[in-house]
């Protein structure tokens, strides 16, 4: 009888891994059908992974510092600093379907020699967009203070930060800034960082033309997750980078993957139980 059991065990076990395994082939299929690819790129310090859209007009093939070459589409660009679990890959699948090429750089590389590859592969005339989790909300406010003191052009940016960061922004001139916190910060905090109560109130100042624009929005999350936070970062970028293909803000693919690869996930969990529950009973 205990053969039996263990035998049903690790049939049930296999077939979680393989209801697993279809699951992100499935997750990997989404985005295939979408023409998102994705590259691995030396960086220094590390590596970092390239997303862009294969449906984009390519640009000529630019190598990274190993001599990798890498064919980017036209159009803009964004640096994502990322950390785990924050929701940069949904993140960088939709922007990529709407022909920004993105590259995702982990913690391990400095956001200035990030930035500083990824504007050597896209050119100098490119426009160039940076993004940040919460874990690396100080790295890219720093960032963009130091890249408009050697004279550089950041065409946007969105931080996910807490109300410290919200005032230490409030420093940085211009930028077409957008600020994602967790909470609604206090009067005060949105008054520095729009630099007026009046503005504060309206929650929106500048011109995006200008590159004078800046907001501060909250919904109660704290990274990349969710229709709400990737909508309002669509609609950013592309009055930051411009609209590319005909996709609405709310057209998202990533619901679909992040499921199968959540549900993988949950797989993984139950054949992992099972097989505990199995060696067990051999106890």
């Amino acid at each position: 009888m205990r053969s039996a059991e263990k035998q049903n065990g690790l049939l049930a076990a296999l077939a979680f891994l393989l209801l697993g395994g279809c699951l992100l082939l499935s997750a990997a299929g989404l985005l295939s059908q979408a023409a998102i690819c994705r590259e691995r790129m030396a960086l220094p310090g590390g590596s970092g992974r390239l997303w862009y859209s294969a449906a984009a007009a390519p640009a000529p093939a630019a190598e990274d510092e190993d001599g990798h070459a890498h064919v980017l589409p036209g159009g803009g660009a964004a640096l994502v600093l990322t950390d785990a679990f924050d929701g940069s890959r949904g993140l960088a699948a939709e922007l990529a379907r709407r022909g920004t090429t993105v590259l995702l750089a982990g913690r391990s590389v400095p956001a200035e020699e990030a930035w500083d590859a990824l504007r050597s592969l896209c050119g100098e005339q490119a426009d160039m967009a940076l993004l940040a989790g919460p874990d690396r909300a100080d790295e890219a406010l720093a960032l963009l203070s130091r890249l408009r003191s050697r004279g550089q052009r950041c065409a946007g940016a969105v931080v996910l930060t807490g109300a410290a960061g919200v005032r230490a922004a409030g420093d940085l001139p211009g930028g077409n800034l957008l600020l994602l916190t967790r909470s609604r910060p206090d009067e005060e905090t949105l008054t520095a960082f729009y630099g007026s109560q009046i503005a504060a109130e309206r929650g929106f100042d500048g011109f995006f033309a200008e590159n004078t624009a800046r907001a501060c929005a909250w919904d109660g999350r704290f990274g990349f997750f969710g229709r709400e936070a990737l909508l309002r970062v669509n609609d950013w970028m592309g009055s930051v980078l411009g609209h590319g293909p005909a996709l609405a803000d709310d057209d998202f693919l990533y619901d679909n993957a992040a499921f199968c690869v959540y549900g993988a996930g949950i797989t993984a969990l139950l054949a992992a139980a099972v097989l505990i529950g199995v060696f067990r009973r051999r106890r």
